[in-house]
């Protein structure tokens, strides 16, 4: 009795098989013919390219790091934009703060790109401005893992030496920004304006009106040139305001000739990678002004960017005028709201413009003893 069910299940199971192939075969196949026609699509499989990797990393390695490099130190600074200690401080600081950089196995168990392997494209990418691609043929390394060395480096130093390169003023520093700036002929002057302008190729088109330039109404806390001197002393106030202009235009020329990518237009999509980049390039211009620093030609006195005492920084001017400048940190802090209107509604009163800047001609031309430049 057991025997005879079982065998009729079997049956009847090779029978429901019989009737679903054959009604695929007659009306499902058909339609897939039918609007899905031709040969099946094989799937695309990922391009493998076999780099030599370590073969690059060792070349890079004799290039530049070992103890005698075929390249020389002048060649590195030219090529890295820096001195190697401070590539190597860069280095160990990024390591310590992405893990990305530290070296690991990846699926198959190789060994990846070492920290300074990693570190040399994203800097290439910083210094001539060039595409991610540009790296792979002497470093061997993918464009799609040169732009993740850029994202995670711009990062990594933001986060090791921001506190350090890109803080601000301390009293201290006030103090010898407006000793200087007295010597110069503009007292209280503590700060600049000025600006570059590095152009957003892919700025989306919604967002173009937010980072054009605009044209600013004159305020009594900047003073222009003045465009047609008629005296004596309007030509010796236009031409020292220019000369100080000219080194703010400078610095940022500099800092634009040593990381190319701040010179051209930009492709780069995300706003906040963008001033990353910035920031970046700032911080490591900084390091390298900070190296570098004594062997500046016009630099002369080595005590002048340390800890000054207060007591020594009366005497200001040439001529041995003496002026007390008193920096108060957080004196906004308790700022009310009537207090910050007043100041504002003061900084764009145009005849106090105009008054400071006669005060400010007078100032130099007494300063220089009424002797003008020829």
């Amino acid at each position: 009795m057991v025997t005879s069910i079982v065998t009729m299940n079997e049956c009847l199971e090779s029978e429901e098989d019989y009737i679903i192939q054959n009604a695929v075969q007659s009306y499902v196949a058909p339609f897939v013919d039918a609007n899905y026609g031709g040969p099946p699509i094989e799937a695309k499989k990922r391009c493998y390219i076999e780099r030599d990797r370590d073969g690059a990393c060792e070349i890079l390695m004799n290039d530049y790091f070992v103890d005698r490099p075929l390249y020389p130190e002048a060649m590195f600074r030219r090529r890295f934009r820096m001195h190697r200690s401070v590539f190597l401080r860069i280095v160990e600081g990024v390591a310590a703060q992405e893990s990305y950089f530290q070296q690991g196995p990846d699926a198959t168990g190789k060994l990846g790109a070492t920290a300074i392997h990693k570190c040399t494209a994203a800097l290439r990418m910083l210094a001539y401005g060039t595409s991610a691609d540009s790296a792979d043929e002497y470093l061997k390394i993918a464009g799609s893992t040169t732009r993740k060395c850029l994202k995670h480096f711009v990062r990594g130093v933001r986060k090791a030496f921001t506190e350090q390169y890109l803080r601000r003023p301390t009293v201290n520093d006030l103090q010898r920004l407006l000793r200087n700036d007295e010597r110069r002929g503009f007292p209280g002057m503590m700060d600049s304006i000025d600006c570059m302008h590095w152009e957003w190729k892919n700025c989306p088109r919604a967002w173009r009106g937010l980072y054009q330039g605009r044209n600013k109404s004159a305020t009594a806390v900047f003073i222009p040139a003045i465009r047609l001197p008629l005296s004596q002393e309007d030509e010796l106030f236009t031409k020292r305001q220019e000369s100080v202009r000219k080194d703010v235009e400078r610095a940022f020329g500099v800092l634009q000739a040593r990381f190319a990518i701040i010179q051209r237009p930009t492709r780069v999509l995300n706003e906040g990678f963008l001033w990353e980049i910035m920031l970046t390039c700032i911080i490591l211009h900084n390091m390298i002004v900070e190296d570098e620093r004594d062997t500046y030609q016009n630099y002369q006195d080595i005590t002048e960017f340390e800890e000054e005492s207060i007591q020594g920084l009366g005497e200001t001017s040439s001529r041995g005028a003496t002026r007390s400048f008193t920096v108060q940190p957080g004196r906004y802090n308790n700022l009310s709201l009537q207090q910050y209107m007043q100041r504002r509604t003061e900084a764009w009163d145009r005849d106090s413009h105009n008054a400071l800047q006669r005060d400010l001609v007078q100032h130099i031309w007494q300063h220089t003893g009424g002797m003008y430049d020829n």
